[in-house]
């Protein structure tokens, strides 16, 4: 799983004195030399911004260990893009957030890391100076200013990304023929879909579900099932969807609005984000990124802070290091972040790569 460092360091104001007021200190010296930066950024207004070298380097060897180069690259150049959006929507940090989140990196992340000088237990302030330190900061101040941005960026992206959940139910079926069949049954035949879908679902938890999936969001199914699930009217019943587990009839029982934003919203949010300021030539990219390892060793999981609604993960696919770090940011989620529920490996190809764990049933209404 990638790491994120860079939560506790704002304690500093918090422990040393409550209302001591931090210097408006940047996390990374920024640059004006384009042989220092790794991509710059063009905003609608015309002003532009480079992404320094420094930033990349540290997001990669030390936030975001064992990401791919290219997921870096974009990653640190997509904060500048919020942050930019965040400034013209007048976003702020709650500085109680602030100093919570600060707290939980002192608490769980700081007092891990390997320090050139031995820091006492009772001064805070002094193990956040070296926290920060350790992960190339400007400081205690520089880290608590990286942790005021993700506190901003993480609003942009709720404010952004927030959609609503679907209630679905599904029957499985190995082939098309199947799936027409048992879509007769429930739409002219009239028979009870979650019936139908224990007596004929290939997936092992039917049996007991009815076929009932619960609510799941954007990013929790594979993209056919999800697209075909939230084009359906309450009530109404899909034609046969076809997807690597099988072929689907699908049934929509209800929609909520989702209570926070997913992972996967999140993540979709940024891709988008980085995705169409590459089509707008708005984003010019200075270095051309490493290839992603082909089989990366297993990851190192380590204690993450709690910042608030915007939380995603990882893949399971980093390296593990001598050096141990939390989470911080957001990051990407892994290949196994999308499914429908598991199928037996007998009767539906193999989907590794698009699977995560089934959704747990709940009695549809």
């Amino acid at each position: 799983m990638y790491r994120r460092l860079l939560c506790g360091l704002m304690v500093i104001g918090v422990l040393a004195g409550c209302g001591a007021v931090q210097p408006d200190v940047p996390a990374l010296q920024p640059t004006a030399d384009t042989s220092d930066a790794v991509a710059r950024i063009t905003y609608p207004t015309g002003t532009t911004e480079l992404v320094t070298r420094a930033e990349f380097e540290q997001a990669r060897d030390k936030l975001l260990q064992g990401a791919p180069e290219e997921f870096v690259l974009d990653y640190v150049t997509s904060r500048h893009l919020i942050l930019q959006e965040g400034r013209a929507q007048n976003v702020v940090a709650d500085p109680k957030e602030v100093d919570d989140f600060v707290e939980n990196i002192r608490s769980q992340t700081c007092a891990q890391i390997p320090v050139e000088t031995p820091v006492a237990g009772d001064d805070p302030a002094a193990l956040l100076e070296s926290c920060a330190n350790f992960f190339g900061f400007q400081g205690a101040a520089g880290m608590r200013r990286y942790l005021q941005e993700e506190i901003i960026i993480n609003q942009v992206i709720e404010a952004a990304a927030k959609s609503e959940e679907v209630h679905a139910a599904h029957i499985l079926v190995n082939t098309e023929d199947e799936a027409k069949a048992a879509r007769e049954r429930v739409t002219t035949g009239g028979e009870d879909f979650n019936a139908v879908a224990k007596e004929l679902s290939i997936e092992p938890a039917a049996k007991e579900s009815g076929g009932d999936l619960g609510f799941f969001g954007p990013g929790q199914m594979v993209p056919e099932f999800e697209q075909a699930a939230t084009a359906l009217k309450d009530g109404e019943i899909s034609q046969p969807v076809q997807t690597q587990f099988g072929w689907h009839v699908i049934k929509a029982i209800e929609r909520r609005p989702a209570e926070q934003v997913s992972p996967e919203a999140a993540n979709a949010y940024r891709e988008q984000l980085i995705a169409q300021a590459k089509q707008d030539g708005r984003v010019e990219f200075l270095i051309t990124p490493a290839p992603a390892p082909t089989q990366p060793p297993p990851p190192m999981e380590l204690p993450t802070a709690d910042v608030g609604p915007v939380e995603s993960v990882g893949p399971e696919d980093a390296p593990a290091t001598a050096e141990p770090a939390a989470e911080l940011t957001p990051v990407a989620p892994d290949a196994e972040a999308t499914a429908v529920p598991e199928v037996e490996a007998t009767t539906a190809p193999e989907a590794e790569t698009t699977a995560v764990p089934p959704v747990e049933a709940t009695a549809a209404p």
